[in-house]
């Protein structure tokens, strides 16, 4: 089955650990759509061998791992390429995710352009919890399709200096192997390389739209690529890498007068390309709109600062306050403690004299009662004396 699979789609490990469901996610859907490489070539976490427990290698699926390579991902990614063999390829980063559809949508898109040595879908944002991240969807250009090369690269100097956000989606595309190119680097961590990369590309023929292929890209809040919009430029990113381009292939593949820069004096003869006065243009408008919009957001930091020391000082205010609330309920903690044990103190002594108010009651009641019989008794001795005389008067 591995032998019938036009492409080869590579998924360089690195750190990847938390991304190991995502990898094994990629390869459920893509597995018998596309000939898998997962490569991780320091083994840092254990992700290559996580992904080795959840899945089964074969002719289809191949894991590599730790090689003596060069430091860094660009590396990592050409080494990928160097070893597939299939017509067509694709890198795909460790937390982003695509199904076959990318896959089949691409390779039919490149069937249908003979030209065309790229093809990719929309880029659909989506956050660390796999949210759409700013409701954000980034299309492909169809200046890239231009079949003539000035076209193309007019549209990519635009790009570059405004917002390169489509070269970028473009490093995601699948593409034709035997025009494809290594990274080049644009400095020591390979930054920037995916855009000179598709630059690099554009100079081997036009880019082409795959409809209804979707790609998801995983926006981290520690990621590389937390500045991409469809409309945002990456900071530090200058016209000056524009002048890479020429370092990303052999000269045979680059128009005549990118192929004259091999021979030296690059700086006057990019000067002398048509698109070069023109990004030169843009690239001094997006200066001045830098500038401006640095001293707008000095201001508005300046501002920030201060209300932020407003802000201090009335946390002071309040912490002062909070103390002292602290402390007045704690007397009043206090008082009502002390105020509870004076109502218990209170209540027994009622009580107390209540019981004191019912025995005197009951003694007093008592005292009567011991009185009250001697009075009868003397009473009915007198009238039983009074009945006795008065019996005697009568026989008398």
């Amino acid at each position: 089955m591995a032998e019938a699979l036009a492409t080869t789609v590579a998924i360089p490990l690195h750190r990847g650990l938390p991304w190991v469901d995502s990898v094994v996610g990629n390869i459920a859907r893509l597995r018998g759509h596309a000939r898998l490489i997962v490569s991780d070539v320091h083994e840092h976490d254990g992700a290559l061998e996580e992904v080795r427990r959840r899945v089964d290698a074969g002719p289809d699926l191949i894991l590599v791992g730790r090689r003596d390579l060069a430091a860094g991902w660009v590396a990592h990614c050409n080494d990928l390429l160097a070893r597939a063999t299939t017509p067509l390829f694709m890198w795909l980063p460790q937390d982003d995710e695509i199904d076959a559809g990318w896959i089949a949508r691409c390779e039919a898109a490149l069937g249908a352009h003979p030209a065309a040595v790229l093809a990719h879908g929309v880029l659909v944002g989506v956050d660390a919890e796999g949210l759409q991240h700013r409701g954000e969807v980034i299309a492909p250009s169809g200046h890239l399709a231009d079949p003539a090369l000035d076209g193309r690269l007019h549209a990519a100097g635009r790009f570059l200096v405004d917002a390169p956000a489509p070269l970028g989606i473009a490093f995601r595309g699948v593409f034709r192997r035997e025009w494809a190119c290594p990274l080049p680097a644009g400095d020591a961590d390979g930054e920037w390389g995916d855009l000179l990369w598709a630059l690099a590309m554009l100079l081997r023929g036009p880019f082409v739209e795959a409809p209804g292929a979707a790609y998801r890209k995983r926006y981290r809040p520690d990621g590389e690529h937390t500045w991409w919009t469809p409309t945002a430029r990456p900071p530090g990113l200058v016209p000056a890498v524009l002048r890479a381009l020429v370092d990303a292939g052999p000269a045979e593949h680059l128009p005549a007068a990118l192929a004259a820069l091999w021979a030296g004096d690059r700086e006057a003869r990019i000067a002398s390309l048509d698109w070069a006065e023109e990004c030169a243009a843009v690239a001094g408008r997006s200066l001045e709109e830098t500038h401006r919009a640095a001293g707008e957001v000095y201001a508005v930091a300046v501002e920030a600062a201060q209300r932020a020391a407003a802000l201090e000082r009335q946390a002071g205010e309040d912490r002062v306050a909070l103390v002292q609330a602290q402390e007045a309920l704690s007397r009043a903690e206090a008082q009502r403690t002390a105020a509870a044990a004076g109502a218990q103190e209170m209540q027994a002594a009622l009580v107390a004299e209540r019981e004191a108010r019912e025995r005197a009651e009951r003694a007093a009641s008592e005292a009567r009662s011991e009185h009250a019989r001697p009075a009868a008794s003397l009473s009915w001795r007198l009238t039983a004396s009074v009945r006795r005389l008065a019996a005697l008067r009568r026989r008398s």
